[in-house]
């Protein structure tokens, strides 16, 4: 398929390339808060379009790029392949920046191939996590790190490791992703029935920690001190194992396992559960978190940086070791009878208010690649 002009710079409020692994809820999230600041948006995915599930969400004023080269998802065994194609593309795009992410892929590919400036848009999970995978996936994000025109994360634990893998402090915008306040406003707490409900809302892979939860229901099924029925909402490469597990604890029946749900039902299923619980061994400033936080529901979740950006213990919700099952049996049996409840509850919206309204972060998120592009 032949190339096609992308854009000429002829807005007052510029134009840009977004570059993103896949099309999810994430993307479509950034492609409409793009489109409602600048005068033309593009999107050029790295999947090779095998998943067209979201394609009917993208918004109006996004034009989604042709792409002409591989035809699938990129791996490590076709970096290479990518990379000759967007260099093919390169000549064809003309617009004032490109935001790209995760970091050590597409960040890399696009600050070592196009001459635009490129911002960099961390995942959290890219520097929590893939830089450690090998020593090519590290080397790439210092390179994009370095070559960069600026770099957005959501926590200060993501911006301390960029600033440790070469970023400029004063060249990072740490804003946390945030949530739609409207849509998950604090109501009355699910009407007790004897069973006390956890929910998980992460999806099934190691760096969530599941196991973890597991673990933790089957230690308290054997103490008989707590009735409690979890609800596991996600999917992903653990799942078999994960259910084998619950199986050979025999806490199978304690467990309902449920795919991912839309956004638009995510507040209904948090208030019709008593605790929402993450076990993740790392993370940014998870969205999940912010939403239930935002309800007014109690949440309980690893002691990890991040997650103390949010949560001080016993104040606005819990924290517990990071995977330790009894840590983790012994904070939920503690909840279940904790006597200020009500107290914790109305605590647990006011700092996501504060500081995690999308509707105001986005603003900032636009001005700050602005800023990039104009300098």
């Amino acid at each position: 398929m032949g190339l096609s002009p992308l854009g000429a710079k002829n807005g007052s409020s510029g134009s840009i390339l977004y570059a993103s692994k896949s099309c999810t809820p994430h993307d479509i999230r950034f492609l409409k808060c793009l489109a409602k600041k600048f005068h033309r948006v593009y999107f050029l995915r790295f999947d090779g379009k095998k998943n067209r599930s979201e394609d009917k969400r993208i918004p109006i004023g996004v034009d989604q790029i042709d792409w002409i080269g591989t035809q699938v998802p990129l791996s490590n065994s076709n970096f290479l392949d990518f990379i000759r194609d967007l260099q093919r593309l390169e000549p064809s795009i003309s617009v004032d920046a490109v935001v790209a992410g995760p970091i050590p892929t597409i960040g890399f590919i696009c600050t070592q191939v196009l001459s635009t400036p490129t911002i960099l848009m961390s995942w959290a999970s890219d520097l929590l996590f893939d830089i450690h995978q090998s020593f090519e996936d590290l080397s790439r994000a210092q390179d994009a790190i370095r070559a960069s025109a600026g770099i957005i994360v959501d926590s200060k634990t993501i911006s301390s490791i960029a600033v440790d893998l070469g970023g400029d402090v004063a060249n990072i915008l740490i804003c946390p992703w945030g949530i739609e306040l409207e849509d998950f406003q604090p109501e009355l707490p699910r009407i007790p029935d004897g069973t006390f409900r956890v929910l998980s809302l992460r999806s099934l892979e190691k760096i969530y920690d599941l196991e973890t939860l597991i673990r933790s229901i089957s230690i308290l099924k054997k103490s008989g001190e707590l009735f409690i029925k979890a609800t596991i909402i996600g999917a992903g490469s653990e799942e078999k194992s994960l259910l084998e597990l619950a199986s050979t604890l025999e806490v199978t029946e304690q467990i309902d396992w449920l795919p991912p749900v839309p956004e638009s039902a995510i507040a209904e299923v948090l208030h019709s559960h008593d605790l929402y619980v993450s076990t993740s061994r790392s993370d940014g400033s998870s969205i999940s978190m912010l939403q239930a936080l935002s309800t007014g529901q109690l949440v309980l979740v690893s002691d990890i940086p991040s997650n103390q950006e949010w949560v001080t213990d016993n104040w606005n919700g819990w924290l517990f070791q990071v995977s330790n099952p009894k840590s983790l049996a012994a904070k939920i049996a503690e909840i279940a009878t904790c006597p200020t409840l009500d107290l914790i509850r109305s605590r647990a919206p006011v700092e996501v208010q504060m500081r995690a309204d999308w509707m105001a972060n986005q603003e900032r998120v636009c001005q700050f690649i602005e800023e990039r592009f104009q300098t």
